[in-house]
Order: C-alpha cells, then sequence, then structure tokens
C-alpha cells in the first residue's frame, strides 16, 4: 500500500495560487509513489480542480477557527504514518510542534526563513539559499535552490526542448494568479509602448479582479494599433507551457512562474512585487539569468517599454543559457529521492548499542571501504576492537545507536557520538548491502534525534571527512551543516562540518 501524503496550502485572491501551484508541482512528482491528498480552506471550484488534476482528494477545512486551532484538530486526525506537507507563511512554529505531535513526518515548503523550524525536512527552491538563513531543529534536512524546484510535469517535458530564438517579435505577459495592484495592466501598456512587437499573450489567474479594466485596455490597444493581443484566464499548465514556448519574451516575477519560464527557456524580463520575490531577484539578476527591472510597483511604464525594446537576440540566447544551468529537469528525481528517505525513517528503528553488538561493530569497521574513509586505514584487530569497544559503551561521553529495519530488525548501520571539548564528534557507516539507498542520511539525522533525546538541549556537532568521500558530504549538507575550514591530517584532506 502506498503511503499517504497530506499537502496542506491555501490560495485565492487575496494571496494568490503560488503555495497551491507549487504543492500540487510536488504532488504531480510523487504521485506514482505516494497517495496525495490537498486539504485547504474554503477552495473555490476552479481551485478544486486545478488541485485534483495532481490530488486524489481535496478537503475542505472550516475557515472560521485560528490555524492553531486547525492544526489541533488535523492533526487528531492522524493515523501516524502519514508525511504532512506544509506550504504557507502561516504554518509557524506553533503550527508545526502540533502537527509533529502526531507522530508523523513533517515537510515545509518554504521561501522566506521567517520561523523557526521543526519540520524533518524543508523544500525551498529559490537560488542563492544556504542553510544559514534557516533556524532549524537539529535533524531538519534542507533540500534548497533550483535543484530541487517544484515544476509541473508539462514545464518538466519542456526543459529537454529548450532551444536558441532566432526573433523577438511576440511576448508573454503574467504576473502571477491574482495581481491584486492590476501590474499586468501596467505591463501591457509598457509591451505596446516599446513599439518592438507584433504579438502579445497576458495570462492572469481565476482572482484576478479587474479582468473587466483589462478587457477593455486590449480592446483600446487592438483598435489604435498594428499588434495582436491575446487574453488568456486561469489557464492549464500544459497550455501555459505551449504559450510561454511560442513566445520570444516574457515579463513575470521572481516568483512559481519565473522557474516555469526558465524551463522553457526564453527571454526574460523580471522584477518583484512583494517582499519574499527580492531575495531571488537579487540572486538572479546578478547570474544575467533575466534583464532586471526590479519592483514592479515603483517601475514607471516608461522604465518598462525602454527595457522591452532594448532587448536583442544575443542577450536572450544567453540568458537561454544560464536558464539551462539552473532548471536541468531532473528535480522530480531528488524530490521523490527525499520522501522515500522520510519513508526509510519509518522503517527504521534505533536503539543504543549494547555489549551482544561487539562482534557485528567488528565486522563493519573492518569492511573495505569503512577503512578506506577512516582517518587509521589499517585493518583493527580483534582485541584492540573488544578493548575500545567496552572503553567506548562505559563512557558517558560516548553514544553509539544501531540501526535496524522495523519488521526484520536486520542492521543497517551505526551513527557515534563522541563528545570531545564541548563538541560531539560524528562517526557513521552503512552496512555493505544498505549502501548506496540513502540509508547514511537515515540513520544519522535518527541518529542526532536520538542523542538529543539522550543528553537534552541542543548538543553542538561536528563531522570529518575525507575530501574525496562525495556521499558523506553530500549526506552532511543534506542535514544543514555549515561547512567549515579543512583541516590536514598526515597529508589528508578532511572537510570539517558543524551544526
Amino acid at each position: 500500500m502506498k503511503r499517504k501524503v497530506f499537502l496542506r496550502a491555501d490560495g485565492g485572491t487575496a494571496i494568490g495560487l503560488g503555495h497551491v501551484v507549487r504543492s500540487c508541482a510536488l504532488a504531480d512528482m510523487l504521485k506514482e509513489d505516494f497517495e496525495c491528498y490537498f486539504f485547504i480552506r474554503n477552495p473555490s471550484p476552479a481551485v478544486s480542480e486545478l488541485i485534483l488534476g495532481s490530488c486524489l482528494q481535496v478537503h475542505s477545512l472550516p475557515d472560521d477557527v485560528s490555524y492553531s486551532e486547525e492544526a489541533a484538530a488535523w492533526a487528531n486526525s492522524f493515523s501516524g504514518n502519514e508525511i504532512v506537507v506544509l506550504d504557507g507563511y502561516t504554518f509557524n512554529e506553533e503550527y508545526q510542534q502540533q502537527i509533529k505531535l502526531a507522530g508523523v513526518k513533517l515537510v515545509c515548503i518554504d521561501d522566506i526563513h521567517a520561523t523557526h523550524f521543526v519540520a524533518d525536512a524543508i523544500i525551498n527552491h529559490a537560488a542563492g539559499i544556504t542553510a544559514g538563513n534557516y533556524a532549524t531543529e537539529l535533524y531538519t534536512s534542507l533540500s534548497l535552490g533550483t535543484d530541487y524546484v517544484l515544476l509541473r510535469a508539462p514545464f518538466l517535458d519542456a526543459v529537454s526542448q529548450r532551444k536558441e530564438r532566432i526573433k523577438l517579435s511576440s511576448l508573454f505577459i503574467c504576473l502571477g494568479g491574482s495581481d491584486f495592484n492590476n501590474l499586468t495592466g501596467k505591463m501591457l501598456e509598457a509591451a505596446v509602448i516599446s513599439g518592438s512587437l507584433k504579438s502579445i499573450s497576458v495570462v492572469v489567474g481565476d482572482a484576478f479582479r479587474h479582468i473587466d479594466q483589462l478587457k477593455a485596455d486590449i480592446a483600446k490597444y487592438i483598435a489604435s494599433g498594428h499588434i495582436e493581443i491575446n487574453l488568456y484566464r486561469n489557464v492549464p499548465a500544459t497550455e501555459m507551457a505551449k504559450i510561454l514556448s511560442a513566445s520570444d519574451l516574457a515579463i513575470c516575477p521572481c516568483s512559481s512562474v519565473l522557474f516555469e519560464a526558465c524551463a522553457v527557456g526564453i527571454g526574460l524580463i523580471s522584477g518583484f512585487y512583494v517582499d519574499n520575490q527580492q531575495h531571488i531577484f537579487r540572486y538572479l539578476d546578478q547570474k544575467g539569468i533575466f534583464a532586471g527591472i526590479g519592483d514592479f510597483n515603483t517601475a514607471t511604464v516608461i522604465a518598462i517599454a525602454e527595457k522591452i525594446s532594448s532587448m536583442n537576440v544575443r542577450q536572450v540566447n544567453q540568458q537561454i543559457g544560464i536558464q539551462k544551468e539552473f532548471i536541468d529537469g531532473d528535480s522530480p528525481r531528488r524530490l521523490r529521492k527525499l520522501f522515500h528517505k522520510l519513508e526509510k525513517e519509518y522503517e527504521t528503528a534505533g536503539r543504543k548499542v549494547v555489549a551482544s553488538d561487539v562482534q557485528v561493530l567488528f565486522d563493519w569497521a573492518n569492511d573495505p571501504e569503512t577503512r578506506v574513509n577512516a582517518i587509521n586505514t589499517d585493518l583493527i584487530p580483534w582485541e584492540g576492537h573488544v578493548q575500545w569497544f567496552n572503553r567506548k559503551i562505559q563512557d558517558p561521553g560516548s553514544h553509539m545507536f544501531i540501526f535496524e529495519q522495523a519488521d526484520t530488525e536486520k542492521r543497517i548501520g551505526l551513527t557515534r557520538f563522541d563528545f570531545l571539548d564541548g563538541v560531539y564528534l560524528i562517526s557513521y557507516l552503512v552496512g555493505k548491502e544498505y549502501r548506496g539507498a540513502g540509508w547514511g542520511e537515515v540513520i544519522l539525522k535518527s541518529g542526532i534525534y536520538l542523542l538529543m533525546k539522550a543528553v537534552g538541549g541542543r548538543p553542538k556537532l561536528r563531522a570529518m571527512v575525507k575530501e574525496g568521500n562525495v556521499p558523506s558530504c553530500q549526506v552532511f549538507l543534506n542535514l544543514g551543516f555549515v561547512a567549515e575550514e579543512p583541516v590536514v591530517i598526515d597529508n589528508i584532506i578532511y572537510k570539517v562540518y558543524e551544526k
């Protein structure tokens, strides 16, 4: 039976549909391996229809209670075996705590890092974000950057079809699903004034409240000039990808639609209109992935028109080349891997090492791959191992945990934490038959959780990894460890990670 994933996001006229769209994109990536259900407050028929394209069911939550009350009531309905995904700015630490108390695995999709997170995992597909931007629990894993971009299937399909542009005569405009300030109208006026375009495609969402004004403006522009303008509302992802692909240029904010445009490969003009878009704008503007306008709210129509008319084919094709570097189309595999790791945590049981484990630790320690990655690469004699083992299990500053498959009690691996000079030094290993399947990250994360329970508080952690041991380096980065200055021991470079 497939494990259930519960996705929780809100969307509508007031806040737009960004959270809903990217949560649906995640569900679309997961639905072959998991059962996906969506929970939302008071969805419109159009929003429900959008969600049902990716999820099995839409559950409408009451909107007359506080979010704290909602969390408590919702958590009571869990069986304790689900993976819960939260996407929105109202799901603060208190809300997360309520969900975690139900015993489920919790994932937060976030792009503003404005609260302390107790989630098991965080997904932030904005470029330029690091672990240092987040306050998390020690066990929280981080999936950061465009390697984890949340794109709907038609845009992922478009990645392999990107090509250079040979002309710049058509423009795509989309300011998101709601665009409460009618920035769409401003961009359209600028596009007409630029005088360099033959056709314009304008896309708005179901929550767009200025549709009558926009239609009147379009009729006026068409009547007064030789330009084709097509208006689309509440466009499905497949059609949206086609409209983008057929255009030479696009104007969009630094939101989900920007990543969709990058997946297609197109000349881009971008900016921001809300706070959470500013970091993405600053980072990607420096990278040259688009021509930057800045704040869409304060930019003048004339300045935008000049930006459009200044674009050239060479500049656009340079942008497309950079877009290919940022969006590689492989985010579904990476995100499915993340969720399968969370599923493995349900299948894993950890316990303290006991005297009868002496043999298995000896066998693991002398495995050739383990010795290659150790500081001391020599084989360990039995007598020396027994002395070391007995010393460790009696040392109050040493915490060793064996991890087994919950149903078979078959041993997976070991994590060890040794207290020295105020820091717990980390060692971990995975049994030969479990390597290469993500178990290292699973048992290390679970081991950190058990250490926190054993010692209380928030212990300081440090790991040293041989420079060539790329998988282990990635495990620590995935778990939000920060890379410090490397050290050299016996002419070998070791990378140092701390948290």
